[in-house]
């Protein structure tokens, strides 16, 4: 079932919740719906990754089972399906499954969530899968590390990469594994250079088909996005107003755009800005998105540009580049990416 299709059916399914306890059990329905009402509007934000969704499990777990018992009692009564309850029954069922305390760490239970992760084929939902068994079960998580480190790999979180292969390779030896580790450090000290902005690179990606091999002769074929990553100091610190000096980049990010938009009438670019983790995470992503908004005016503005055909996201602190929590990590995970959607 798409997404699209789901957030079509969320207002039917928000009302066939109401109303599914008697009137002396008036306190736990308003707490129920509440809750659902919250985790339907974060399953419906355009932004919202997985981290989001799990701590809004988390401060309320309670009542998310109970929520979850009220969906699979209505689903179970209604004569014909309804998807997009389903859909939000399983979701609620997975994230609780993930977030669990304790340590289960059973094979039955580390199968589970690898399937959850594929059922999705959602790469961010994946990785916060396998982080979390990793984290979890140490010994029996582990193995999963390589798969971790070729998902950041792809998504060109490179230092999250560097990380996941070490942690890896000290349980077991992966040739492979030791020279994708190898690449990733190579593409993690070039990215730390912050090489300018080219109007070739630009053209390049909104040529490709959106990813290409990591570069180098291995038997596990690894994937990566096609994407321009600058961690430049673009804007002052907590502010979404350009700094002048890197206009130029921008500048050559424009021309190739308005050149590549005649050529190309369907071609649309996305515009994506991640912080670092200090301070308020709403903030955060509020700035992220203000960031994102910026570039985009900015591109319309001086290049006359088709504003529906510049996409953009915030995701805050959700998506480091780098696991570090120094300096060095927060200048890493301050950046701005262009893809092609």
């Amino acid at each position: 079932m798409t997404a699209n299709r789901v957030i079509a059916g969320l207002i039917v399914s928000i009302v066939l919740l109401i109303g599914a306890y008697s009137a002396g059990a008036a306190e736990k329905a308003d707490r129920v719906n509440a809750f659902y009402s919250r985790f339907v509007d974060t399953l419906k934000a355009v932004d919202a990754g997985p981290e989001k969704i799990a701590t809004l499990v988390v401060r309320a777990r309670t009542t998310a089972m109970e929520c979850l018992d009220v969906m699979k009692n209505k689903l179970a009564k209604e004569e014909a399906a309804n998807e997009s309850l389903q859909y939000l029954h399983d979701e609620l069922e997975a994230m609780l499954l993930l977030t669990a305390t304790g340590q289960d760490c059973s094979e039955d239970w580390i199968r589970t969530v690898e399937k959850r992760a594929q059922e999705r084929a959602d790469p961010d939902y994946t990785m916060f899968c396998l982080t979390n068994v990793i984290r979890r079960c140490p010994n029996q998580g582990e193995k999963l590390c390589f798969k971790l480190g070729d998902l950041y790999l792809q998504e060109r979180r490179f230092g999250m990469a560097v990380d996941a292969y070490t942690r890896g390779l000290q349980q077991r030896d992966d040739e492979d594994s030791r020279k994708l580790l190898e690449r990733a450090r190579q593409l993690l000290a070039q990215y730390e250079k912050g090489a300018a902005i080219t109007k070739e690179e630009v053209a390049r990606i909104l040529q490709s088909s959106g990813m290409a091999p990591v570069p180098g002769s291995f038997n596990r074929k690894v994937q990566m996005r096609n994407r321009i990553q600058t961690n430049k100091v673009l804007f002052d610190e907590w502010k979404a107003v350009i700094r002048p000096e890197f206009l130029p980049e921008l500048n050559a990010l424009g021309e190739a755009l308005r050149d590549a938009f005649l050529r190309d009438t369907k071609t649309r670019l996305v515009i994506e800005g991640h912080t670092d983790n200090r301070g308020d995470l709403n903030r955060n992503e509020i700035l992220s998105r203000e960031r994102a908004e910026a570039i985009k005016k900015y591109l319309v503005d001086k290049f006359g540009l088709d504003p529906s055909r510049l996409v953009t996201h915030g995701y805050g602190p959700s998506r480091p580049v780098s696991p570090r929590n120094d300096k060095v990590g927060w200048a890493l995970n301050r950046r701005v990416e262009f893809g092609k959607e």
